[in-house]
């Protein structure tokens, strides 16, 4: 059994060293960047070759068919959760609070994956449900990358309040969306819920059009100092940059 999923580990490894070269990968670069013996490396792509998960061309190997088509099939949500969940999940075992991801669809937050700390007092799981991008803390980034006209627009539409700090003037979350461009983090206070804290961070897109980030919510009252949010601003966008990392590869 181990032997298989040290196989498979570096069947995988050979595959993503293939993925970062555009322009295809030879067996000696493979080796390299893997860290494999040359010959194992020249196994694996051999076997790889004939599942059709490689092919060669013109002394290179690339990325072949079968894995292609399978990335296609899978929604790009999918695969996000499957790159970031590792991290994720050693975020909300640091922090115990929940963390989770959003994309932007129109106007609106989604949340497509949240993982539950281990407080006793948790906020409640939002997979799947929507929320206007003025009361959370993933739409000031996303508003962040709009035409200051856009913004404005948006707020022409009177955006609803739904606790007690949502902000609904658009002065305000000009000056919100000015920070969170400034430190590439953006945080919410008693916007979406009254007692609840959220920050966000953004990760790089892997569908064109479709911004994503990653966000922690927890009750406020854990974060009461400057101290204790400077510190989870750091972890999370340590979490942040391990995910986007993977993403490039």
């Amino acid at each position: 059994m181990k032997q298989t999923v040290q196989s498979i580990e570096r069947a995988f490894a050979v595959l993503r060293a293939i993925q970062s070269q555009a322009d295809g990968a030879n067996v000696s670069a493979v080796a390299v960047e893997t860290g494999l013996h040359i010959s194992t490396v020249s196994r694996l792509i051999s076997t790889l070759e004939h599942i059709g998960a490689v092919e060669r061309a013109n002394g290179q190997v690339f990325i072949g068919p079968e894995i292609i088509a399978l990335a296609n099939r899978t929604p790009w949500t999918d695969r996000m959760i499957s790159l970031a969940q590792p991290y994720l999940q050693e975020t909300a075992a640091t922090t115990q609070e929940a963390v989770g991801l959003t994309k932007m669809e129109g106007n609106e937050c989604v949340v497509f994956y949240q993982t539950a700390g281990s407080h006793n007092v948790q906020i409640r799981d939002w997979t799947d449900e929507r929320f206007p991008l003025h009361v959370t803390s993933s739409g000031k980034l996303w508003m962040g990358d709009w035409s200051a006209a856009k913004v404005a627009a948006y707020f022409a539409t009177q955006p609803k309040a739904v606790a007690s700090g949502t902000i609904t003037r658009l002065d305000v979350m000009q000056a919100e969306i000015a920070v969170a461009k400034r430190t590439n983090i953006a945080w919410t206070y008693d916007e979406l819920e009254d007692g609840l804290l959220s920050i966000a961070v953004p990760l790089l897109s892997m569908e064109k059009g479709h911004p994503c980030a990653i966000y922690l919510s927890a009750p406020a009252f854990r974060f009461k100092d400057n101290a204790s949010r400077r510190l989870l601003a750091q972890q999370m966008q340590v979490t942040a940059d391990k995910i986007n990392k993977v993403i490039r590869q």
